[in-house]
Parts: C-alpha cells; sequence; structure tokens
C-alpha cells in the first residue's frame, strides 16, 4: 500500500473537518450528553474550522500532524473538540520524525493517541466520541495487512465505527432515554466518511453534501449540576503535576480535562465557580487564553422555540437582573489581561481578586477583544434562534469590540443582524439594551426597535464620580503628572460620555450635586446606578439617589472589570435615559 506524505494527511483530515461542518445542525439536535445544551455540533464545527484556518500543509507527514495537531489544542471548543483535539495531538506525537508513514506505521499510531484522548481524561466515560476512536483506531492497527489498499481499509474501518456508534446508545442511559447515538462520537464517524469521501471523489463530494435530517426534540428533562463550560490555556511555571491538578479541579466541577501541548497545557472543567478555577490555574502557570460557556443558558435556549428578537451585546454593559434570567439578551465577554493572565471579564476575575492583583503587583490591566472565529459562533448561534438579532456594542471611541463585530456580521447576514455603536459604556449601555428589551417584550417590530434605538442614542447619559485617579492613571488614560496632583489633593472627578463617544472630565465634581440638577428635570424616563467595591459603602448614596429621582433605578450592579480597571475603587455612577422635549 501507498505510503502517506504530510500533503496526503492534510488532505484527508481536512476533508474529514469540512465534512464535520457540513453536519453541525445534526450533532447539535441530537447532543444530550455530558450536557444537554445543543452545542455539540456548534464546537466541533468551530474546533475544525480553527484547523481550518491556521493549520499548514507539509509535505512532511509529521510537520503537517503536528501543525493539525496544535491548532487542535489551542482553539478546541468543549468535551468533544478537546477530546478530539487531544487525539490528535497524540497521532502527532506517534509520528515524530516520520516524512512518510507507511499505512502500517499510521495504523499503530492510531492506536497510540488513543491513550492520549484517555489520559487527558480525569474520568473517561464509555459510550462517547472515546469509544469510537478507540474502536476505529484498533480496527485499523488489527487490520491494516489484510486489505488491499487504503480504500478498502478506511471504508471497512468507517463500518466498524458505525456499528461502534450505534452501540453507545446503549452504553450510555441519557442516549438511551433520549433514543439517540452520542453527539461527539457522531461527529467522528463523521469526520471518518469525509475522508472516505475524498479518497473516493475528491472534495466536491463533500462540499456539496446536504445536511440529512435530524429531528430530536430536546426537552427539559433536567438543568445541568454545573453551569458554566471554562477552558483556559496556561503556561506552566514548572511540570504540572496532571493527575493532582485534576483532583483539585474536580472539588469545583467535572468533566475534568487535562492535556499537555508542548510548552503549554490546556484545561477544560464544568463548574459553578470559574473564578475560583481560574485562581486554581493561576497557581500553576500563566493562563494565556480562557473562555466561560454558560451552558445553563444553552440548555433552555435548546427547548426553547425559535424567537423574533434577540439582543447580543459585550460584557461592559451591565444589565438588569430580568434582563440576566431572559433568554432575550445574550453577551460576548471581553478578555482582561492582568499580571500575565488572560481572564474572560465578569466570570473569571471578580473586581475585588482584580484590585488586590493590581495593588500588589503594580499591575496594570488591559483589554482584548475575542477572536473572529469566536464571535462568528455567537451570532450564527443567535440567529439559530433567534428570527433577528440587535446588537449594541461599547462605543467604538473606546473599544475595538464594535468594529470587529460589525465586520463579522457582514460577513454572515446583514439582513438579520444590525449592529450598533451605543456611543456609550457600562449603565446606560445596558439602559439602551434594556430599551430594546421592553420594545421586545411589547411586541414591537425589529425595524421600530433599530429606528428607535439610533434616534435616541446621545439621549442616554453617564456621569460617574472617581474618588481615586490612580487606577486611571496606572491605565495611561489619565497622564501621571494630573493623577498625582489629584491623589495628594484629595481631588474627585466626575466623568461623562460626550456625543461623539467619547469620556470627557466635567466641571462639576460631586456625583450627588449632580443627582440634585437630574432630579429638576421632568424628561428622564428611567435610571440606573452602577458602583465599584462593596454595595454596603454606597446605601446611603443610593437612597438619597432613589428619594432625589423619586422613583427605583431598573438595576444596581457591580461594574465590570474592564471598566473596574479604570475607575477604581469607590466609584459611583448613576446613568439616565432623557427623553427629548417637543
Amino acid at each position: 500500500m501507498q505510503a502517506l506524505t504530510g500533503y496526503d494527511i492534510y488532505d484527508y483530515l481536512t476533508a474529514g473537518a469540512q465534512n464535520i461542518i457540513q453536519y453541525e445542525d445534526n450533532l447539535n439536535a441530537i447532543n444530550v450528553f455530558p450536557v444537554a445544551d445543543g452545542d455539540t455540533g456548534s464546537n466541533l464545527a468551530y474546533t475544525m474550522k480553527c484547523i481550518l484556518a491556521n493549520a499548514k500543509r507539509s509535505e512532511k507527514a509529521h510537520e503537517t500532524l503536528n501543525s493539525i495537531s496544535k491548532a487542535a489544542l489551542e482553539d478546541a471548543y468543549g468535551n468533544s473538540g478537546t477530546i478530539f483535539a487531544s487525539f490528535l495531538y497524540g497521532l502527532a506525537i506517534e509520528s515524530q520524525s516520520k516524512s512518510q508513514l507507511t499505512i502500517g506505521e499510521f495504523s499503530r499510531a492510531a492506536q497510540k493517541a488513543v491513550d492520549y484522548a484517555y489520559d487527558a481524561l480525569a474520568k473517561p466515560q464509555e459510550g462517547t466520541i472515546l469509544t469510537v476512536i478507540k474502536g476505529w483506531a484498533n480496527y485499523l492497527s488489527d487490520h491494516y495487512d489484510q486489505h488491499p489498499n487504503l480504500m478498502s481499509l478506511f471504508s471497512e474501518a468507517v463500518l466498524f465505527s458505525q456499528k461502534a456508534l450505534v452501540h453507545t446508545r446503549s452504553q450510555l442511559k441519557v442516549l438511551a432515554d433520549a433514543n439517540v447515538v452520542d453527539a461527539g462520537a457522531q461527529g467522528f464517524v463523521y469526520f471518518l466518511e469525509g475522508i472516505v469521501k475524498f479518497i473516493s471523489g475528491g472534495l466536491k463530494t463533500i462540499l456539496v453534501q446536504p445536511q440529512s435530517t435530524v429531528n430530536h426534540k430536546h426537552t427539559l428533562e433536567s438543568l445541568p449540576t454545573f453551569q458554566y463550560c471554562s477552558e483556559f490555556i496556561v503556561e506552566p511555571f514548572n511540570t504540572i503535576d496532571k493527575k493532582a491538578l485534576m483532583a483539585s479541579l474536580e472539588s469545583l466541577g467535572d468533566s475534568v480535562i487535562v492535556q499537555k501541548i508542548g510548552p503549554y497545557y490546556k484545561i477544560h472543567l464544568h463548574t459553578n465557580q470559574p473564578a475560583k478555577a481560574s485562581e486554581k490555574i493561576e497557581s500553576q502557570g500563566k493562563v494565556i487564553k480562557s473562555k466561560v460557556d454558560d451552558m445553563l443558558l444553552q440548555v433552555k435556549m435548546n427547548v426553547h422555540d425559535k424567537m423574533p428578537i434577540g439582543i447580543i451585546t459585550d460584557s461592559i454593559a451591565d444589565l438588569s437582573v430580568e434582563m440576566k434570567k431572559s433568554l432575550i439578551v445574550h453577551h460576548i465577554p471581553l478578555n482582561i489581561l492582568l499580571n500575565g493572565n488572560t481572564y474572560t471579564d465578569r466570570l473569571t476575575l471578580n473586581n475585588n481578586r482584580l484590585f488586590q492583583i493590581i495593588d500588589q503587583e503594580k499591575a496594570i490591566a488591559t483589554t482584548s477583544q475575542p477572536s473572529d472565529t469566536r464571535i462568528e459562533k455567537q451570532l450564527r448561534y443567535m440567529l439559530d434562534h433567534f428570527e433577528n438579532v440587535i446588537g449594541l456594542f461599547v462605543s467604538s471611541e473606546m473599544s475595538g469590540i464594535y468594529q470587529k463585530v460589525s465586520r463579522v456580521a457582514s460577513d454572515i447576514d446583514h439582513q438579520r443582524l444590525t449592529i450598533i455603536d451605543t456611543k456609550t459604556n457600562s449603565v446606560t449601555e445596558g439602559l439602551m439594551v434594556h430599551t430594546a428589551f421592553k420594545m421586545i417584550k411589547a411586541g414591537e417590530t425589529y425595524q421600530n426597535i433599530i429606528k428607535h434605538l439610533q434616534e435616541t442614542i446621545n439621549q442616554y447619559k453617564i456621569y460617574v464620580e472617581i474618588p481615586d485617579l490612580h487606577y486611571a492613571t496606572l491605565s495611561g488614560r489619565v497622564p501621571k503628572i494630573v493623577g498625582t496632583l489629584a491623589s495628594w489633593l484629595k481631588i474627585k472627578a466626575l466623568i461623562t460620555i460626550d456625543q461623539n463617544g467619547k469620556g470627557a472630565i466635567m466641571k462639576e465634581r460631586s456625583l450627588m450635586r449632580m443627582v440634585d440638577t437630574l432630579s429638576h428635570r421632568k424628561n428622564i424616563s428611567k435610571y440606573a446606578v452602577i458602583y465599584t467595591g462593596i454595595l454596603d459603602d454606597f446605601s446611603e448614596e443610593i437612597s438619597l439617589i432613589q428619594e432625589k429621582m423619586g422613583k427605583p433605578p431598573v438595576f444596581i450592579n457591580e461594574v465590570s472589570g474592564v471598566i473596574s480597571a479604570f475607575i477604581g475603587k469607590g466609584a459611583l455612577s448613576i446613568g439616565i435615559l432623557e427623553e427629548s422635549v417637543d
């Protein structure tokens, strides 16, 4: 039989990847294990797209496999994506120094690579993608010398894998109850089928393959024990004791996976405490990438009928409890970069710890946007669940997230997606989301909501009292000499945002005096309050604000970490919607 070059391996594996992408919706439809959040297809498709985007095609087999496994491991998503990536990593390790692989060498490497997938999990579970990978690899190793050519071997191996896939239905009770096979295992079989299709007829046989129809209807029989699917890539201080780390993380959740990626480690777990998980992991090394998905929200979305209009915003926007609990409002979290670690805003870092790190390490916090692929995944998810989607994002003068989301959205569906620059941030950004939310609840049309939001953008006003410019000075947003002088003189600053979306320092320096002025205006339809620090420390001021405004706020929130890093401790803010006067 022929030997496999790096070109062959690249073509086969990327053909398999494209076949998975073709069946994304099918996999989502049958996803019930380990959590019925309906995203296994999206997670595997995202992982495959990252391989297609980043892997390099080389003539040498080991170079191609190294490139593919690196791309997969760095951006693998979810349980099945991470297991799949671990297997590809094992395949690369077991093929080191090989410019070409005989079919026997490839088959033996695949069999050995199975151990890498199993070893990455704290508690490997049969009846999942693991079982089918193992069955396929064992078939190759046991039968490669009994077939006249590669096509014959791979075709028979796929048939064997399909039987193993059907068997998963009886291996896990949750699959038997739902009468479905494991979604991750089905994804791997799609991958293998894509390789065989490519060998037999080329890439065109995959790209024209229509989605088959799977009509499994998800029902909300139980909610997940753990809310957040959390993933981290870590640059270790020293060699990590995988077993000890797994045991430590299992005290916070389940589905723990720890996989070595060259000099790094990829860590995955389901937990209710992603911030505590991050802190544990930081004791082992620097977190260079993190992501957190809300599985509870995904499960609820998965059983709900498609809704007319959804809202997507960023994590800077402050939201009311009603909006957070609804299925209408979703967010794309920004990243906070601090002391060499990467945090997911509002999820893997609370403000107390943020200030602790800044004060102890004299560190400067900066921010970054999620990747284009991550944004695309979120937007496509929204369009799967809503007929139309409105995006409301922080002022483009303060962050690049608006431009980035707009660019990605324009390549997806500009008719059903409208992305708006709110020209504000934080509390007033949240008030604008609240306006859209209430209009959706009232049954307003997509076009009317967009028109109203665009016409009223400059009617949202924010006033933030910063008692200490030290943090703004650290961030570079305030000149050091100004911050130092203000600190000596104990001068407070009152900041607002102008009509162009830029921050501005007001002549008035007292928030409560500003509230006095606002309280005499009759056209303020709603307001909200945000703070940094401890809520009890602001109880007197907030009570006074409510008394002066004559009504309760839409919400009282602790501000996001992105904003806290700039405005510092003890800051208090009011945001208002001031209706136009005819």
